[in-house]
């Protein structure tokens, strides 16, 4: 936190006369840094096995969670400075209160599948098709959940409460959010791109304000990753085996979106402009592997 903040004194309070109303004058910033903070987690967990019958068997994890903390955003995790500390300066009463709200690994439903099917053989076929169908087997892990919080910030300093451009919020109109015509909005159409967050439920505070919008407010766009692969033996003696593996990232070439931009002011907020960093296009490899 910022223990030197500025003492907002109204409409004589402009940029860069911070440093004129810090509490402790002679200096500038002071952050102290507090390996601490308040947290809470609940969650519901369930698991349904089955066990092989059949050439099938699997497991289904769910997981429907919340993570709270208030922690503020953009905490550094092996340093302190100026910058990362609450919205609010520590004089201001409940000071944490916007800095309460979802922890950045809050991921409220989390799905996860994974089976091992051995393909059925072919019995009454001539001898040639039975070699080439039988003894497949296919493997794979499906994984879903929900996206992750957003933070909002203004991306400007209009508290003057001398605690940097990068921890100030907008506000936020009513209900709305998501949505809207980000990609569009206040600028010519952009065709890599999609609308998820809307600038119009937006609005920049006046000078000497706080904005309203609480830390992990939103949720990102949730994601999707179903790897697979298909194995086959090839006996050659008792204890000898050719192995033919092929295997599939992102199985269904599936586009997991990334985070929008989250700057109140920036030209480009709510827009979607590249997919997710853990996600990549279909990946396919094959292998021979000899096993003796």
């Amino acid at each position: 936190p910022e223990i030197n903040p500025a003492v907002q004194g109204g409409s004589t309070d402009t940029t860069g006369n911070e440093n004129a109303r810090r509490i402790y004058q002679g200096y500038t910033s002071i952050a102290i840094s507090t390996m601490g903070g308040n947290s809470s987690y609940q969650s519901l967990q369930v698991t349904l096995a089955k066990k092989a019958a059949h050439g099938v068997s699997g497991t289904l994890n769910y997981t429907w969670s919340k993570s709270l903390d208030n922690i503020p955003y953009q905490t550094p995790v092996t340093s302190a400075g100026n910058g990362a500390g609450y919205v609010m300066p520590a004089y201001t009463p409940n000071h944490k209160a916007l800095d309460y709200g979802p922890s950045v690994f809050d991921h409220r439903n989390n799905i996860n599948l994974s089976y091992v099917w051995q393909l059925p053989k072919v019995e009454s076929a001539p001898f040639v098709l039975r070699q080439v169908v039988n003894g497949w087997q296919t493997t794979g892990i499906i994984g879903v959940h929900s996206g992750e919080p957003l933070d909002v910030n203004l991306g400007s300093d209009v508290s003057l409460a001398g605690l940097g451009s990068s921890v100030d919020v907008p506000n936020r109109i009513g209900n709305k959010g998501y949505g809207g015509n980000a990609c569009t909005y206040g600028t010519a159409a952009t065709t890599t791109c999609v609308s998820y967050l809307d600038p119009t439920a937006f609005t920049k505070p006046a000078n000497d304000t706080f904005g309203n919008v609480r830390k992990d407010s939103f949720v990102g766009p949730r994601y999707v990753q179903w790897d697979s692969s298909l194995t086959r033996d090839f006996p050659i003696r008792e204890r000898t085996k050719f192995q033919f593996r092929a295997e599939y990232f992102n199985l269904l070439n599936h586009t997991n979106l990334g985070t929008p931009t989250l700057s109140q002011t920036s030209a480009t907020f709510g827009r979607i402009t590249s997919g997710s960093s853990a996600s990549s296009p279909r990946i396919a490899q094959l292998s021979l592997k000899l096993v003796f």
